[in-house]
């Protein structure tokens, strides 16, 4: 977040894994605050390629808050969307626009804060996110309008 009078973005992030991969391609910070951070990340991964980087604070996984669940809560979304579907949904802020939010004393929890238009949308794969937002079934932004549809940022076709 550069400008200061800049209010943060949170990115939605649609991650589709190829056949060949065995992981989603990060480890996150389990002991550090904020906790759920990216603490390392595979620059070949499709996380990656959807725009995920180091120390980016995963606050929903598939729609579900995980800012203050437990570690095995975290790791079962992340599996469940692995071995089930091959694609994750993963609402994501900057750790220094988390901290923008955390000095104001917002809560990231409530829904009325993350809005299309505090939102930017990364897919590693253009097609799977086309069909969710034709679809109305990204679980992040429910509420999403036609305008923050055409915000979409396609890393690859």
């Amino acid at each position: 977040m550069g400008n200061s009078n800049q209010k943060p973005k949170f990115k939605c992030c649609l991650i589709e894994l190829d056949s060949n991969c065995n992981d989603w391609g990060f480890i996150l910070t389990l002991n550090l605050k904020p906790k759920y951070a990216i603490h390392t990340i595979n620059p070949e991964s499709a996380a990656y390629s959807a725009n995920l980087r180091v120390e980016d604070v995963i606050i929903k996984i598939d729609g579900a808050y995980v800012r203050r669940s437990n570690f095995d809560k975290v790791k079962y979304l992340l599996n469940n969307a692995f071995y089930k579907r091959h694609y994750v949904e993963i609402l994501a802020v900057n750790i220094n626009d988390y901290k923008w939010f955390k000095k104001r004393r917002r809560f990231i929890s409530i829904d009325k804060i993350i809005t299309d238009k505090n939102t930017l949308f990364y897919s590693n794969k253009h097609l799977k996110l086309s069909h969710a937002l034709k679809n109305n079934s990204l679980h992040s932004i429910s509420n999403l309008s036609n305008e923050g549809k055409k915000k979409i940022h396609s890393t690859k076709s």
